[in-house]
């Protein structure tokens, strides 16, 4: 093989790889080949577009924005050409600018003026303060931020950057708990999303508001909820069970909406069992009683930066609870959700099964 960094990236797992280079990945799996360096006059530049397997973006006006702040770049663009005019053995051969990206030369391809590594987008340095924005939408805390960054942008000093201006956040300043409130009882966390859903009533603002959350996955749904009967209730659980699917068990307070005979009714001709907490302890629907918490904090946050509440809780889908679990989106739906920000299409494909 007559370029070096190919041996590394061939051993590394397909999903981290350059997009590009996946169907060669692809197609040398049914193989058992040694590779081995060899440096030789480069191939025809035709024949080397062949096994190219261009990056998809969702388009939007975004998309070109970041294309031409990248062409603006002078680091980027003198990154592009390393890039493509291949890489120094040794990183102290690099200008200092480049030098920090020397440690992922193996991940890093140019696609349609925009510099990728892997999966993720390289931002450049006039845009790197509205993402950091971005994936801080809904103010969901620092390592949180930090998640969903990692998950579909990069630059080398990212995760200081982040750190640095959340610690000047102001609404997240201003929000922190006083105290740490005592653990609520939770529900055993089911086997399937959507198989166990809390629900409960909040006020907030002189408003009552429906909230729904799914134990798998930690994805909840916010109503306005201006009708309290127990009519109204059942016409907004009805439509999100047809959009999720009926539930196993539904757990909520004790209500007068939800012990009803019209709700009963609803139960059983949908088909699954309600559970109720007890009256004398209500706290014991930890899992709705947390996500109320959440949904209050979102809601207010929103309110004080001023921004769209739906468009916070598009964000905080996607950031991941952690490693293990993924977010909500993911553990829900088995993808990410397109949110604002320019992603590779790989990352919006639900996730494969495995056996």
């Amino acid at each position: 093989m007559d370029h070096q960094p190919l041996v590394t990236i061939l051993k590394k797992p397909i999903h981290t790889i350059p997009a590009r280079l996946q169907r060669m990945m692809l197609r040398l799996q049914r193989y058992d080949i040694s590779l081995v360096f060899k440096k030789e006059v480069p191939p025809d530049a035709e024949n080397d577009t062949s096994e190219v397997m261009s990056i998809s973006y969702i388009s939007t006006a975004r998309l070109e924005e970041l294309r031409k702040q990248t062409a603006k770049d002078e680091v980027l663009q003198a990154l592009s050409t390393m890039i493509q005019q291949g890489w120094p053995s040794k990183e102290h051969s690099l200008c200092p600018t480049v030098r920090p990206y020397f440690p992922y030369r193996d991940e890093l391809a140019v696609e349609d003026g925009i510099v990728m590594k892997g999966h993720k987008t390289v931002i450049p340095h006039s845009l790197q303060r509205e993402y950091i924005s971005i994936v801080h939408r809904g103010h969901p805390g620092l390592d949180a931020t930090k998640h969903r960054a990692r998950g579909i942008i990069f630059w080398p000093t990212m995760t200081a950057d982040i750190i640095t201006e959340l610690l000047t956040c102001s609404v997240c300043n201003s929000t922190k708990p006083h105290q740490q409130k005592e653990p609520l009882k939770l529900y055993p966390v089911p086997d399937l999303p959507w198989s166990t859903v809390a629900t409960d009533v909040l006020e907030w603002h002189g408003q009552n508001y429906l909230v729904l959350v799914d134990s798998y996955s930690g994805w909840y749904e916010i109503d306005l909820f201006r009708d309290t009967t127990s009519s109204a209730l059942i016409r907004k659980l009805k439509r999100h069970f047809s959009v999720h699917g009926t539930p196993h068990t539904l757990i909520s307070d004790n209500a007068r909406q939800y012990t009803s005979k019209q709700f009963r009714d609803f139960a059983k001709q949908w088909d699954f069992i309600h559970v109720t907490s007890s009256p004398e302890f209500p706290q014991s629907n930890g899992l709705a009683e947390r996500a109320v918490r959440s949904a209050k904090q979102l809601m207010e946050k929103s309110h004080r930066d001023g921004m769209d509440v739906f468009l916070n809780l598009l964000n905080l889908r996607n950031i991941s609870r952690d490693p293990t679990l993924g977010s909500p989106a993911q553990r829900l739906l088995s993808r990410q959700t397109r949110s604002t920000i320019p992603v590779n299409s790989k990352l919006l494909e639900p996730a494969p099964k495995h056996p």
